[in-house]
């Protein structure tokens, strides 16, 4: 076994960088990853920008196997996050806050083994500590060349990809699942209310049937422990992610919800970066503040959460949001416009029951959740680099 510097193994590419005027359509252009496209469980291509295509070198267009990087980013949580392009439909690039790592041929080197050290903790320990006493928002160049990775015998490196290889077989197999999970909901919504879509005596305007608690506009301090921050990063259509995670100082709380308490049953809306995500606040136990990005609507009692959810993310209104969005770069909506937009109003009880056959369909996720693979994954991850440190060599599959 060998300690090397990763830099012996991977060329550094730079990303796009782009004005306003170079952003263009999906016709006409290239889509860009950007920081809130990189997950833990990898790549998700929502609120894509597109830029011309001169805009964009040869080297910069994405290859499978390469390794994304965000590089720098307003939050602390997201710098270093790296995630593998296993490919995409069309040629895709990424922004200049990211980079991409291109693995070199090497002899003795399998690729996939040092794809696996991007989702270590001795990844992860060497990047935080690299920007001690720096700006912590950015990694430098020299920060990922110096990285130090444990290169052990190519039958080590091998056995190691394999552990991963069955596990992210995994995974995707439960995603698979869950995706199936999701449009079984969204056909059942259509079957049950599709016909109120588009009628308009049963419609009023979101600000006659909901209110607004907006913070968009206030950043607050943060700290590494405290009150837990949500912002737009957490929100997914139909789920509230807590990664990446961000707190802020807990004597500050009461200071920065001077406009109202967001509470479990609330919706959680996204009004840029992506536009148009919404979910409903799950039961939780601590304290929590909503910060960027974000609105949160508190629907009347004629209307079910989780039906108001469902409605919002729709084809028919997700429609409505983007034509009375604005921006160049980045697509947004005004809460003047949000709050003119109508939505349906269904006959409570069978909001009702639309809701208890979601809360069923999502018991059904928690059966056997997608968590137990990725903590499965990580795990592995843990254990192979723990042995290669310490010189141990013996794999054996999980059974």
């Amino acid at each position: 076994m060998s300690k090397c510097k990763i830099k012996e193994f991977v060329t550094q590419l730079r990303g796009v960088s782009y004005k306003p005027t170079d952003v263009t359509d999906a016709t006409n252009g290239i889509p860009i990853l950007r920081a809130n496209n990189i997950q833990d469980d990898g790549m998700v291509y929502d609120d894509l920008i597109y830029v011309k295509s001169e805009k964009v070198k040869q080297a910069q267009k994405l290859q499978a196997g390469d390794i994304v990087i965000c590089t720098s980013s307003g939050s602390k949580a997201l710098v270093g996050k790296a995630s593998i392009f296993t490919g995409y439909s069309k040629v895709i690039s990424f922004g200049a806050f990211c980079k991409a790592l291109r693995i070199n041929d090497v002899v003795g080197i399998n690729k996939d083994f040092i794809r696996v050290f991007f989702s270590s903790k001795l990844y992860r320990e060497q990047i935080a500590s690299s920007s001690i006493g720096a700006n912590i928002n950015n990694i430098k160049s020299e920060n990922i060349d110096d990285l130090n990775i444990n290169i052990p015998t190519p039958e080590v490196q091998s056995a190691a990809v394999e552990i991963l290889t069955q596990l992210n077989k995994a995974i995707l197999s439960k995603k698979e699942q869950l995706k199936q999970l999701d449009e079984l909901v969204k056909s059942r919504f259509i079957e049950m209310f599709g016909d109120l879509l588009y009628d308009n005596k049963s419609q009023v305007s979101l600000k006659n049937c909901t209110k607004f608690i907006d913070y968009r506009g206030k950043t607050p301090e943060k700290c590494s422990m405290g009150i837990r921050l949500i912002t737009a990063k957490n929100v997914r259509m139909h789920n509230l992610n807590f990664e990446p995670a961000e707190f802020i100082p807990e004597e500050n709380f009461d200071k920065i919800m001077t406009r109202g308490f967001p509470k479990s049953g609330d919706i959680l809306f996204t009004t840029e970066a992506p536009l148009g995500y919404v979910c409903v606040i799950p039961e939780m136990k601590e304290k929590f503040c909503v910060g960027q990005r974000l609105i949160t609507i508190v629907p009347d009692e004629r209307i079910n959460s989780i039906y108001l959810e469902y409605f919002m993310s729709s084809e028919y209104f997700q429609d409505k949001i983007w034509r009375n969005s604005s921006g160049s770069t980045v697509k947004g909506i005004k809460s003047r416009f949000l709050e003119k937009l109508f939505v349906s109003i269904a006959e409570k009880s069978k909001q009702n029951t639309f809701a208890e056959f979601v809360k069923q369909v999502d018991k059904s996720k928690f059966v056997n959740p997608l968590s137990q693979e990725f903590f499965m994954r990580n795990f592995y991850v843990f254990i192979i680099y723990h042995c290669i440190t310490k010189g141990c060599i013996n794999f054996c599959m999980p059974k």
